[in-house]
C-alpha cells in the first residue's frame, strides 16, 4: 500500500491492528513525504485487521482482509 501527502517534519506512526485491537505490527517512519510498504503478515492469522497510519494531529485506517 502506498500513503503520500505525509509532513516530513513529523513521525508518522503505523500500525496493524486486528478487531480486538490488539497491535500486530508496528513501526514510526521520519523524513518522508510518502510511504510506500510492503507488510509481511504471514505470521498472523486468517481475519479482518486494520493498518493505522497516524501523522501529527491525522490519521488514516485502512481495512484489509487476510485468507
Amino acid at each position: 500500500f502506498s500513503v503520500g501527502n505525509l509532513n516530513s517534519e513529523t513521525p508518522t506512526q503505523l500500525s496493524v491492528v486486528d478487531v480486538l485491537g490488539k497491535v500486530v505490527f508496528k513501526t514510526s517512519y521520519t523524513h518522508k513525504m510518502e510511504l510506500k510498504e510492503t507488510l509481511d503478515l504471514s505470521s498472523v492469522n486468517k481475519g479482518i485487521y486494520f493498518i493505522k497510519v497516524t501523522n501529527d494531529n491525522n490519521q488514516a485506517v485502512y481495512r484489509i482482509i487476510k485468507d
